[in-house]
């Protein structure tokens, strides 16, 4: 997927779109529903398909922080959206820990205030995950980003956003582990995330 940005024509501009008119536009049938989309600064996203190793990697994923987040007041979200600040991104990360029940969500998608911890499997979209999705989750105060890059079987670590930027990245072995900021006592070996 390329992430270069389009040079446009002196008199040409581009459409941003906001979060409100993406969903008015699904609502009138711009897009079909089963179509895979996201906001991101604006720009309609086609989601790339999960390969296998994608899929795998996204339910052992799911599966390591269902266990560590068991006995908490917080659940999981499988790809669908999470709402950043100014209202022109709505990124829907493979797997995010989300604070309270399911229920309470039904009005409105989590913030990142809301939002503990947002994990990408990345294979096929590792640059664009680093450059476009770690700024926007940099910039709304996402606390913790995870990257599982499947390609060289570690995963990424990006904690304390400040500036646009996290501030702190890590970059794991599979023979290491991590421990999520929100739950640091509970230990997850890189190994058990990756296919």
């Amino acid at each position: 997927m390329s992430t270069a940005k389009l040079t446009l024509p002196e008199g040409v501009r581009k459409w941003h779109w906001t979060s409100e008119e993406f969903h008015r536009a699904f609502s009138m049938g711009l897009f079909r529903l089963d179509e895979k989309l996201e906001l991101i600064d604006g720009e309609i996203i086609e989601k790339m398909g999960g390969d296998p190793s994608h899929s795998v990697g996204v339910g052992l994923v799911q599966d390591a922080l269902a266990k560590a987040f068991a006995l908490t007041d917080c659940h999981l979200r499988i790809q669908h959206p999470i709402a950043l600040p100014g209202g022109v991104s709505e990124p829907e990360p493979d797997v995010a820990v989300v604070r309270g029940q399911r229920r309470q969500y039904d009005k409105h998608h989590p913030q990142p205030v809301d939002t503990l911890l947002v994990v990408e499997v990345a294979n096929t979209t590792l640059t664009y995950d680093r450059e476009r999705k770690a700024p926007a989750y940099a910039v709304a105060g996402v606390v913790e980003y995870w990257i599982l890059n499947l390609t060289d079987r570690q995963l990424e670590v990006h904690r304390h956003p400040q500036n646009g930027a996290y501030q702190s990245t890590v970059i794991l072995t599979a023979s290491q582990s991590a421990s999520p900021m929100a739950m640091p006592t509970e230990i997850i070996r890189v190994a058990d995330l990756l296919p």
